[in-house]
């Protein structure tokens, strides 16, 4: 039953990470083309129609409607270097991409009164193996797609504060797949695929102030949501009772609940000159919530399995700068330092880095009422050693982690944002 955990464990952690993405652990913060070249720096600034992910409150700067889609596109790559059967084995991910769409409208409905809406991503993961790598018993295959609805209502309190209150809808569908080697459990080779969907419910709060035209200030905040996973596992071969070691390995329904982290964030941006505008940004989620994982088996029998995670709250730390040499024509660059959640003794290969940084350019491009945003983002990735974790396992004759160390983990991001204003 002890595989089991493992397994279902780790799905439903994955309904929550994504490969690539902004915000150590499991969130995406890719939700615009100018908001990836500024580094996240849009929350103070919050004067485009994507401030409805950044910071809503910020909408009030937008007269009449505005309306603004467009993608992501993010291509993670790395290694696992393993310690298996007395060999140093280095395993190179699948090459792979994963598209992370957007879309948003903001529409001012009084002098005091904005509605905004906001369709965007906040939590995925795509990692995929060689089936028969050493590593196969943690995974082999796994893909997590999230998506959320983020409708708001902002207050313009006054010529200096706004606003925001809005509710998040997220549902997602996810894949995981390993393999089950007989080196590592006593004989026994299958394989395992498990699916799920799942939904949560959450909300937001935010205010932008803006002392003067130099000056402005923003603060959001996303709370915890419980996502609710319904999914099955199913077996190459079902193996029955009779062979205790992998009585387990028998398709069955699996639910369980996951705790997703709250999450703030402040910004302060100056703008010197009508041309040029500087914004800080610190960032910040509880991942210390997330420290176990109870995972329900239906059928064949009615189990409950606990996993032990003990993350850590993370930061988040940016800066950016946006310049405007031309009426048609807007230059941006940032930097982000983010620290990583995940304790060593606990790592797995679900979320293979310790620490990112990112580095961020971008362009954007005004023609009447229309706008065109592009931004590219390299992210390095510290990495993430595997001894403790394999030590702990080991002794709990759970061999789903081996020692060993991530390695040349990086992702290369790209972003295109299309906008128009009525």
């Amino acid at each position: 039953m002890k595989k089991t955990t493992s397994l279902a464990g780790a799905i439903l952690m994955l309904a929550l990470t994504a490969s690539g993405a902004r915000a150590e652990g499991f969130a995406i913060s890719e939700w615009s083309a100018r908001g990836m070249a500024l580094a996240g720096g849009l929350v103070a600034r919050a004067d485009d129609a994507s401030a409805v992910a950044y910071n809503p409150a910020g909408i009030t700067q937008l007269p009449g409607t505005t309306l603004m889609f467009g993608s992501a596109l993010s291509m993670p790559s790395g290694s696992i270097e393993t310690r298996y059967m007395g060999q140093d084995i280095s395993t190179d991910a699948k090459k792979t991409y994963w598209v992370l769409p957007h879309f948003y409208l903001s529409h001012q409905m009084t002098d005091s009164l904005w509605l905004g809406l906001g369709a965007f991503p906040r939590f995925g993961l795509g990692n995929s193996f060689p089936s028969n790598w050493p590593g196969s018993t943690g995974l082999t295959d796994v893909a997590v797609n999230t998506f959320t609805v983020n409708p708001n209502i902002v207050w313009k309190v006054n010529e200096y504060l706004s606003l925001a209150a809005g509710l998040e809808l997220t549902g997602g569908t996810m894949t995981l797949k390993q393999h089950y080697q007989p080196a590592l459990t006593r004989g026994i080779d299958n394989y395992s695929k498990l699916t799920g969907t799942g939904g949560a419910v959450g909300g937001n709060l935010a205010l932008h102030l803006r002392f003067n035209d130099e000056w402005s200030a923003g603060l959001t905040y996303r709370s915890r949501m419980a996502l609710n996973i319904h999914g099955k596992v199913k077996w190459d071969s079902q193996i029955g009772a009779a062979v205790p070691q992998a009585h387990f390995m028998q398709n069955a329904d699996v639910h369980g609940i996951m705790t997703l982290p709250d999450g703030l964030a402040l910004g302060v941006a100056w703008k010197p000159r009508p041309d040029l505008s500087f914004e800080a940004d610190v960032t910040y989620m509880t991942w210390s919530n997330y420290r176990h994982l109870n995972i329900y088996l239906e059928s064949p029998a009615n189990h409950v399995f606990r996993q032990d995670k003990y993350w850590r709250d993370n930061w988040g730390f940016s800066g950016s700068v946006e310049y405007k040499p031309l009426d048609w024509l807007a230059l941006r660059a940032g930097y982000t330092y983010e620290t990583s959640p995940q304790r060593e003794g606990y790592a797995d290969y679900l979320v293979p880095v310790n620490g990112r940084q990112y580095f961020t350019l971008g362009a954007g491009f005004f023609w009447k009422r229309w706008t065109l945003d592009l931004a590219y983002t390299y992210i390095p990735m510290g990495d993430l050693h595997y001894d403790q974790s394999a030590a702990r396992l080991a002794a709990r004759n759970e061999p789903s982690v081996l020692p060993g160390r991530s390695h040349n983990v990086r992702a290369h991001n790209v972003g295109v944002s299309l906008g128009y204003t009525f």
